[in-house]
């Protein structure tokens, strides 16, 4: 019911782009991505009950993956990150940062992606209390089942 309703709404621009070009060779490590973007873009705008939360929605733009296939996305050098960026109420961006550069961001602005999603669930769902562990099993056996697919 709308009474129940949360917000606000994640949109990832790009997503079908970033899907046929990753997704082609690897559909899982593509899927792997945006299940992290998704994770972490929740993570700077939390769900709530507020009305004016129920009824927006964010934007979050992966210009920076779209072109680029699983392998280049997944396998990292680790003086390079893609990060989650902030950029207002109602938008944020993909972008690569260095080591360095993180240091330089507000900490309550950005999230760094990792791509580890068993690491990256178990603490998002044990840090905000969240779900149950039975729910994480399940989410954890489909991430399981989605890999042996690719």
């Amino acid at each position: 019911s709308f009474k129940d309703a949360r917000g606000p709404a994640i949109l990832v621009y790009y997503s079908p782009a970033l899907m046929q070009k990753a997704g082609k060779t690897n559909p899982a490590g593509a899927m792997t991505v945006l299940a992290d973007v998704f994770r972490k873009a929740r993570l700077l705008w939390p769900l709530s009950t507020e009305a004016e939360d129920a009824n927006r929605t964010v934007i979050m733009r992966i210009d920076v993956l779209k072109e680029l296939d699983a392998a280049d996305i997944l396998d990292r050098d680790s003086a390079t990150r893609f990060v989650i960026v902030k950029n207002g109420n109602n938008d944020g961006q993909v972008r690569q940062a260095t080591t360095e550069s993180l240091r330089d961001l507000d900490k309550r602005m950005f999230e760094v992606l990792n791509f580890k999603q068993e690491d990256d669930l178990q603490r998002c769902w044990t840090n905000r209390g969240q779900g149950s562990p039975s729910r994480l099993h399940r989410q954890m056996t489909l991430i399981s089942r989605i890999r042996n697919l690719a």
